[in-house]
């Protein structure tokens, strides 16, 4: 169920029913490590359908590693996104794979994570998931990672509040995007605005930055178009 975290260390699969926790790294790691680290460890979680995972993911996952100072930057592969339509999501198997191979290809690819734990916890709620990872990891300090093209929609989340309260969130920049994740009241949501230099040395809930970093045009759902056009 929701409420149970399961111990289990590096399990290299995609396919989350055949086991009590996924979790498959880039590099060898032990993801039960993170709930146990004494030190305060940074971690930034980018949540996603993946669907598919593109050169796009990769660019807004290394300019967070480095802005924000990281230790590790975990991909959150979704079961389904709850504001998004099943029709044209790619089964889990292959979003998870995609995710991993972009991971890979990523400058900071040591420092990258993909993890199918909604999958295995049986969640598609951002909020949820955070908050079972702020109970078992407590001295970690987190950071919610998404692009503007999402800020402008997070009112519609699942207590997006409660999103900022656990963690600070990094906004970065998606083509056409900027006024609009500005403007809009998923800003309002994330909490006090601060300059990108400023929010990395304590990570502070409620506090949220925008990366502006040069742009990447790449899109799933412009994949997917010349996908079904051949």
């Amino acid at each position: 169920g929701q409420g149970k975290w399961p111990d289990q260390g590096v399990i290299m699969t995609a396919r989350p029913q055949a086991f009590t926790h996924v979790f498959a790294p880039v590099l060898t790691h032990v993801f039960a490590r993170v709930f146990h680290d004494p030190r305060q460890l940074r971690i930034g979680i980018f949540g996603g359908s993946f669907n598919p995972a593109h050169s796009g993911h990769g660019h807004i996952a290394d300019l967070a590693v480095r802005h924000l100072r990281l230790d590790e930057l975990w991909w959150l592969v979704s079961p389904q996104n709850p504001l998004k339509t099943e029709t044209g999501m790619a089964p889990y198997d292959e979003r998870f794979q995609s995710a991993l191979t972009m991971a890979r290809q990523c400058r900071a690819a040591r420092r990258m994570r993909v993890s199918g734990l909604e999958a295995s916890l049986g969640t598609n709620q951002s909020a949820h998931t955070l908050g079972m990872i702020r109970q078992r990891a407590p001295r970690a300090k987190l950071a919610w990672i998404m692009g503007a093209d999402n800020l402008i929609g997070f009112h519609r989340w699942y207590r997006p509040e409660s999103i900022a309260a656990i963690s600070a969130i990094t906004v970065i920049n998606r083509p056409g995007c900027r006024s609009a994740a500005l403007a809009g009241t998923g800003a309002k949501l994330a909490g006090r605005r601060l300059p990108p230099r400023r929010l990395p040395p304590g990570l502070r809930t409620r506090q949220w930055c925008f990366i502006q970093g040069p742009l990447n045009h790449l899109s799933a759902s412009a994949i997917r178009m010349q996908q079904n056009s051949h």
